[in-house]
């Protein structure tokens, strides 16, 4: 176990920015509250009009 976490301590993952949001509008949720604090969004509802052909 000891050499997995040595061996990956510096992993890092790149995300573009459409990736980053659309982590965070999954996971915001599960964020504790003093990140959601600094983060604040607030969820809205819109109806969607048909799609053009």
């Amino acid at each position: 176990m000891q050499k997995e976490l040595a061996r990956d301590f510096f992993k890092v993952r790149l995300w573009s920015r459409k990736e980053l949001l659309e982590k965070l509008f999954r996971y915001y949720d599960t964020f504790p509250e003093d990140i959601r604090l600094a983060l604040p969004l607030k969820k809205g509802w819109m109806v969607a009009g048909e799609a053009e052909e």
